[in-house]
């Protein structure tokens, strides 16, 4: 254990909350810097569009990300700066991170469960399947959550002293749902299908995103997890790190859908994202869709049909 009792004793700086500080606001900046590399085309392709399912999941990751880390960045420095700290400070602490990493990661999920449910033209069983393993899913992290937090002992800088056998699950389970996402996007692929078919667009990206997110996980999760187990240095700032990846994961693989945009010619169409394929075989509606759209000047319209 960490002793800060002793103002005499030195510590290196990753044994001090100036660590966690510098974290924070690296995570804030990363994000807000992301986030006005692409604020052009947030104005074209969310503002402009109207309000359903997928808009309303990035609007979430986007802002309630950015709020999670101010705030997290203001108890770092404020809240958190004067140590020791005690272990009710610390639990409070701990149980606000990992609410709201549960948040974020609900969002990055449901945005990958519902181009995969648009991948199976919106089938009623795929969408029970899925949200019943989705479910699932949620029971086992809140269960793993409780066991973990009745579990945990802080040092006198909210370190984790010990990393319960519970984080394994905590863990894992995302990955198993990523790998599950991935699966069924890649069996759309060597099955005959629409979407793919003449290396459709949104197949592509679909397949293209879903692999990205899969193998990225699979590689960040066991890194942070292996570093709480062994390391315990800096664990706090895991939370941090994974709400700006997530954030920044979920509001990529919206906005790279968002892109693929209907042209003014019903022959040039490219699929809209989420779109079934039928829609591509009426060229009254694809020309309706453009025609009612005056407010873009590249006659182009922004839409998230889910």
């Amino acid at each position: 254990m960490v002793n800060h009792r002793d103002p005499s004793i030195s510590h290196p700086i990753w044994e001090t909350t100036y660590a966690r500080q510098y974290i924070s606001l690296v995570s804030v900046v990363c994000l807000v810097w992301e986030h006005i590399l692409i604020i052009s085309q947030e104005y074209t392709f969310v503002w402009k569009s109207r309000l359903v399912v997928t808009k309303c999941l990035y609007l979430g990751l986007r802002y309630f990300a950015i709020g999670f880390l101010l705030a997290n960045h203001y108890a770092s420095c404020v809240l958190l700066s004067k140590v020791p700290l005690n272990e009710s400070t610390c639990l409070s602490w701990f149980i606000f991170q990992a609410a709201y990493l549960q948040v974020i990661q609900t969002l990055f999920e449901v945005t990958l469960l519902v181009r995969v449910w648009a991948l199976y033209d919106k089938s009623r069983r795929i969408g029970l399947i899925l949200s019943s393993l989705y479910l699932f899913e949620c029971v086992i992290m809140l269960h793993s959550i409780v066991g973990v937090t009745s579990r945990l002992q802080f040092d006198d800088t909210c370190l984790v002293m010990e990393t319960p056998t519970g984080a394994y699950l905590l863990a894992f389970t995302p990955l198993a749902m990523q790998g599950l996402i991935w699966s069924m996007i890649w069996y759309k692929q060597i099955n005959p299908s629409p979407w793919f078919r003449s290396g459709g667009p949104i197949g592509t990206l679909m397949f293209r995103d879903g692999l990205v997110s899969f193998l990225l996980l699979s590689s960040i999760i066991p890194v942070c997890l292996s570093y709480s187990v062994y390391v315990h240095d800096l664990t706090d700032s895991v939370w941090t790190v994974l709400v700006t990846i997530y954030s920044i994961g979920g509001c990529r693989t919206i906005m790279n859908m968002q892109r693929l945009k209907i042209p003014q010619t019903a022959s040039a169409v490219e699929l809209a994202p989420l779109m079934p394929p039928s829609c591509t075989t009426t060229g009254v509606n694809i020309s309706r869709m453009v025609d009612d759209d005056d407010d873009d000047d590249d006659g182009t319209r922004a839409e998230f049909p889910i």
